[in-house]
């Protein structure tokens, strides 16, 4: 009954039944789906939560990265480094107020570039550098107690101590004191200690700028000794509060332990969800916790929203859809005409009575026009070129004389010639034989040495009719000589490199032949050193070689019959192989070097 009332509406019909039971399913699903997405955006709101604290934790190593750099200027820097290394005492005043400059200025530009440092100090085995001159005995005395009261596994361990109030240059500050090792970097042989104190008011600052993406839930940060931080937000006050912090410290103990992603408490009558990471330098936990009536009434709250915004964009499709339909169904019953029409004639491309729009539907006619013109016009090449062909087989007979009986004629020439130890005569005849062998013998697609060969025999048999005129150079890549290509190709170009390149030259000229391969194309050069042609005849010429075509060749009359069967022939051949994209190429290269270059396609014979 369905397929019966689909085949039988228009298309229009069925578009619009379609975008509306697509919407309407649409609205379906997410309405069964409400309640579900609840939980969902709850654990959005939980992964978000989780996110923050993963920013707070890399904030705070961030900032306790900073000072560590104090920790490795001995390993650059020698002079630091021998300082440190030996016995102040025994240098004289000058020597010693040199080198404690020396030393307080390096931990001085150090500390005062770093915004969160206040103070750095190094107390080596007789010497104390610090970048604050008040107050260092006392200083020295409460680092060294925290040092003691270490079990220094490692001389490169880093310890963070617990935030503390404290005093330094008439200034009261919350502070957090980096203590660490100064050592050799082979030998790890202890060479001072290294106490830096960070300004924990500014930590707390960059804590407060990453609270503000907390969406209502509070933050708190606990050291072992208990809370050191709070978020200005916190839906909780904990200041004074131990048994509320102690329920958010064991939650979170418990989390990091299980390794969840979060965990619920119980705060009075309400419950909170909670997440929590551990910082692995100071060992602090970052704790932030939300209500959990907060995370579901802004759940609801967006779900509501998404189901009215669904609601109002169904009329909204409803109506976008019909005018869609509208549009999509003339351009196809356009489209069926056209090709109902040219089934049994000719193509024909779609009349329009006036121009399509610019979208999807207008390019697919207008493409469809295009590709039946490239159709008509590929079907006149096809039949031009088969023409042309057989023009061209035919004006080649004319150059053709029974060619099995001048191949056995010279063979007899080449045995009379070597009996009679005229070794030239030999070597021509034996050239031309093998010429007149290639011209008879096998297909029209010939591998890239035998036409090299039949190159070298031309050329050898111009070197003897113009002894001393010219030299040959052949150049062949590896592995290009087992690749197909036409046949006859280097010979009339060959020819025009002698009649015509080296037309006025007595000696001295030479001809090349190179063959290489670059990216998907076989690349052949022929070249002379005659001179014969500028940059603007090679322009000349090519713009002639880029329009020529197989099928246009022919129908042109030349000047003279190197224009007729020479590079146009070779050039028209290559085309109607390979297509426009190949042909010939000449260039006019410095030092009087004309160069022919034939562009073909790389092919392996079959």
């Amino acid at each position: 009954m369905l397929i019966k009332w689909i085949q039988k509406h228009s298309l229009r019909r069925k578009m619009m039944s379609a975008f509306c039971s697509f919407l309407l399913l649409v609205l379906i699903i997410f309405a069964v789906f409400y309640w579900g997405s609840l939980r969902n955006i709850q654990l959005e709101n939980i992964n978000h939560m989780i996110q923050l604290n993963m920013q707070l934790n890399a904030t705070l190593d961030a900032i306790l990265v900073s000072p560590e750099q104090l920790k490795y200027i001995q390993l650059y820097d020698n002079k630091y480094r021998g300082i440190l290394r030996h016995n102040e005492a025994a240098l004289p005043p000058a020597g010693q107020y040199e080198n404690t400059q020396y030393i307080e200025n390096a931990i001085k530009h150090t500390a005062f570039s770093n915004p969160y440092v206040i103070r750095a100090t190094i107390f080596s085995h007789d010497k104390t550098y610090s970048s604050v001159n008040s107050g260092i005995s006392d200083y020295q005395n409460k680092i060294q107690k925290i040092v003691d009261g270490i079990t220094w596994d490692s001389v490169t361990k880093t310890i963070y101590t617990e935030v503390f109030d404290t005093d330094i240059e008439l200034n009261r500050y919350r502070i957090l004191t980096m203590i660490c090792y100064l050592h050799e970097y082979d030998t790890k042989v202890p060479l001072g200690i290294l106490a830096v104190d960070i300004d924990f008011r500014k930590i707390c600052d960059a804590f407060e700028r990453s609270a503000e993406q907390a969406n209502g839930s509070g933050i708190a940060v606990f050291s072992e000794s208990g809370l050191v931080y709070q978020s200005a937000k916190s839906p909780l006050s904990l200041e004074n509060q131990p048994e509320l912090q102690e329920t958010l410290r064991k939650g979170a103990e418990v989390l990091l332990k299980e390794g969840g992603k979060s965990r619920e408490i119980k705060v009075g009558k309400e419950r909170y969800c909670l997440t929590a990471t551990l910082n692995e330098k100071t060992g602090w936990d970052i704790i932030q916790y939300q209500s959990e009536a907060v995370l579901f009434d802004s759940s609801t709250q967006d779900l509501q929203k998404s189901l009215l915004l669904i609601t109002g964009l169904f009329f909204i499709f409803l109506g976008i859809s019909y005018v869609l339909a509208a549009t999509v169904s003339r351009p196809l019953e356009l489209i069926n005409s056209a090709i109902t029409a040219n089934r049994e004639s000719q193509l024909a491309p779609i009349p329009l009575d006036k121009p399509m729009a610019d979208n999807d539907m207008g390019r697919v006619i207008q493409n469809y026009n295009e590709m039946v013109e490239r159709i008509n016009k590929s079907i006149r090449n096809e039949i031009n070129y088969e023409v042309t062909k057989q023009k061209m087989q035919i004006r080649m007979l004319r150059y053709q004389i029974n060619p099995h009986f001048l191949y056995n004629t010279l063979n007899i020439i080449s045995s009379i010639a070597q009996i009679e130890g005229v070794d030239s005569i030999c070597q021509v005849s034996g050239s031309l034989s093998r010429i007149m062998r290639y011209n008879v013998q096998g297909s029209d697609i010939v591998q890239v040495s035998q036409e090299l060969q039949n190159a070298r025999d031309y050329l050898s048999i111009q070197t003897t009719r113009f002894p001393e005129i010219f030299t040959t150079a052949f150049f062949v890549q590896e592995g290009v000589e087992s690749l197909a290509m036409p046949k006859f190709l280097l010979q009339p170009i060959l020819e025009n490199a002698i009649s015509h390149g080296l037309k006025k030259t007595r000696s001295g000229g030479e001809i090349g032949v190179d063959v290489y391969t670059e990216t998907d194309q076989l690349r052949i050069t022929v070249w002379d050193n005659g001179g014969r042609i500028d940059s603007d005849e090679a322009e000349r010429w090519n713009q002639i070689l880029k329009t020529d075509t197989a099928s246009n060749m022919m129908d042109e009359v030349a000047d003279n019959e190197w224009e007729s069967i020479g590079l146009r022939n070779v050039n028209a051949r290559i085309k109607g192989y390979y297509g426009n994209a190949y042909g010939l190429f000449i260039e006019a290269a410095a030092g009087g070097i004309t160069k022919i270059h034939l562009r073909l396609h790389i092919e392996d014979l079959e």
